[in-house]
């Protein structure tokens, strides 16, 4: 992935495009292709959705495996993690757009919905370029994606729902 495939933030001075680069080790080389199909699915699913999963962007990404390692290059979405006072503006997109969808090929979808892989674009001067998609809202934890049933993910929803509770 070339950092000129990412998102163009436009200041006054100058235009902005960072990336992002996760290594991750697996303990096994059978588990860490388990996880790359995943990644297989998400983005071609993500590429027919033009990265957006309703009004929710998921940032572009390419990865290559090796052995027990996958490496991910993935666009940066500028803003800040989604905390316990924001959780009422976004509870219900979270659930309509990612949870209460019929399953993508073969019972897959976003099963990791803690807080901190949900980033809110913040309104700090950075516009989006004229030719990008406008977003609000982000899921950033591709490996977030894995196979799981509605009932799975309507399951972890509940279950993080608590946690931001309290």
């Amino acid at each position: 992935m070339e950092v000129t495939s990412c998102t163009t933030h436009v200041k006054k001075h100058a235009k902005h495009q960072m990336m992002i680069t996760k290594l991750q080790t697996y303990n096994d080389v059978t588990y860490a292709k388990y996880r790359s199909s995943d990644l297989d699915v998400l983005k071609r699913n993500c590429e027919e959705r033009n990265w957006f999963f309703g009004s929710i962007k998921i940032p572009k990404f390419e990865y290559v495996i090796k052995e027990n390692k996958i490496l991910i290059q993935s666009e940066f979405m500028f803003g800040v993690q989604l905390n316990q006072v924001d959780i009422p503006d976004h509870q219900s997109t979270i659930y309509n757009e990612l949870v209460n969808i019929d399953n993508i090929e073969e019972l897959y979808g976003f099963k990791d919905l803690t807080l901190d892989n949900f980033i809110i674009r913040s309104d700090d001067g950075k516009q989006l370029d004229n030719n990008e998609p406008y977003w609000n809202f982000a899921y950033v934890d591709h490996e977030g994606f894995t196979k799981c049933t509605k009932q799975d993910r309507q399951k972890k929803f509940e279950e993080q729902i608590k946690r931001w509770i309290l």
